[in-house]
């Protein structure tokens, strides 16, 4: 993964990849983040900012919790529907950006 983020910060290469779980060390090397549930983005932009937007639906990520731990448990089949991570009662109609504000 470090060589990956060299690629990015030195040699100005855009890097997509996917990961299954990152550590909190990996997760925190990310620039952009594109979270999927049964299909849908339930969240893409920028990864320092995913525990304040899902935070700000009412879904926070315990404290000392690794945030990639926490959303793959809200993702899962088990967890929350993710028409319901998408669609919070106080922020339907409204994009990511406004609910990060």
């Amino acid at each position: 993964m470090e060589n990956l983020r060299d690629l990015a910060l030195i040699h100005g290469k855009t890097v997509v990849s996917t990961i299954h779980q990152p550590n909190s060390d990996i997760f925190d090397m990310f620039d952009k983040l594109m979270l999927l549930a049964k299909g849908k983005v339930i969240y893409f932009s920028d990864a320092n900012e995913s525990v304040k937007y899902f935070t700000n639906i009412g879904r926070p990520c315990p404290e000392l919790t690794n945030p990639a731990d926490y959303f793959m448990t809200i993702m899962s089949i088990e967890g929350l529907d993710a028409e319901e991570l998408m669609k919070e009662k106080e922020y339907e109609g409204k994009d990511r950006d406004e609910v990060l504000e």
